[in-house]
């Protein structure tokens, strides 16, 4: 899972220092975004990606996003309320 993390955060724009067990993640106000990722199929991964995105300047795809209702199905609707934008594909 870490290196999935990893992964995601640096695609988003995070400056990452992946250990054996543990990261290091530089602290920014704010992340590049523009891209799209893979939610991995794991709830935890894409719902991770989708509050990193609310700090990203450009937008963020979240491929595989449904994937949240294994634990957690009012995520979305709880974001959009937060303030999180979606544009539902």
């Amino acid at each position: 899972r870490l290196s999935t993390v990893t992964e995601v955060l640096t695609a988003l724009g995070a400056e990452v220092e992946e250990h054996a067990d543990h990261l290091v993640i530089a602290g920014k106000d704010r992340l590049p975004g523009g891209v799209t990722v893979s939610g991995h199929n794991d709830h935890r991964i894409a719902m991770m990606a989708a509050i990193a995105a609310t700090r990203c300047q450009g937008p963020v795809t979240i491929t595989g996003a449904e994937c949240v209702n294994k634990s957690y199905p009012r995520f979305w609707a709880d974001y959009e309320a937060l303030g999180g934008q979606i544009a539902r594909t």
